[in-house]
């Protein structure tokens, strides 16, 4: 991970800290989010999604990002929990190092 990315992180989260200084209460919402088995169901249908079309070298950073953000909201435990937002996070930063490198453009037509 290059000084710049972790300079642009650093400086967000300053930026969130200021702008939100309150940490949400909820993980997911008791009455407003989606429900943990709704995620584990998204889950397990992008997983399957994302195999067959990395097997084909037609994956997105989409569908992996999705999956990601499944397991996250479907987590059972604390460390599932950790481990989940850590796999986001190193997604997020590769793409970031991606997009810096020229290696990533916004249409659909790489």
């Amino acid at each position: 991970m290059t000084a710049d990315i972790i300079y642009s992180i650093g400086a967000e989260r300053i930026r969130q800290d200021e702008k939100h200084p309150k940490l949400p209460r909820y993980i997911l919402h008791p009455t407003d989010d989606p429900r943990p088995s709704q995620f584990k169901f998204s889950k397990e249908t992008q997983q399957k999604i994302n195999d067959d079309r990395e097997k084909e070298g037609e994956h997105s950073w989409y569908g992996i990002m999705n999956e990601e953000d499944a397991e996250i909201f479907s987590a059972e435990t604390i460390e599932e929990l950790d481990a989940e937002l850590v796999q986001s996070i190193a997604l997020r930063v590769r793409l970031l190092e991606a997009l810096r490198n020229g290696l990533v453009k916004i249409n659909s037509k790489q």
